[in-house]
């Protein structure tokens, strides 16, 4: 297995940066910051949404407690999920091929 500290950069900063001229990599550096932003935002507001919803209901309850069960859940389904996604990426172009 090849580590990508092995791997020596060998390329300034600035032709580092030619790669987002090539349109779709571009794109998908734009995509990963979104949804990246987004799970950070929603782990964010997790325990607000605890706060709102069941502070009114017990008073001794502290969201901050809860608050790390957004990020861990999210993290972990990305783990688990990924793994199952990219089973399915195979079977989806296998099918595709069939059919085009």
């Amino acid at each position: 297995m090849v580590s990508l500290k092995s791997i020596p950069v060998k390329a300034s900063f600035k032709e580092q940066l030619d790669i987002f001229k090539d349109r779709h990599a571009l794109y998908c550096t734009m995509t990963y910051i979104m949804t990246f932003g987004i799970f950070a935002g929603f782990s964010a507001a997790f325990p607000l949404m605890i706060k709102n919803l069941y502070l009114p209901l017990d008073k001794n309850l502290d969201p901050l407690q809860y608050a790390f069960y957004g990020p861990l859940i999210g993290s972990a389904s990305r783990i688990i999920f990924g793994k199952v996604a990219d089973k399915l990426e195979v079977l989806f172009s296998l099918i595709l091929q069939e059919f085009l």
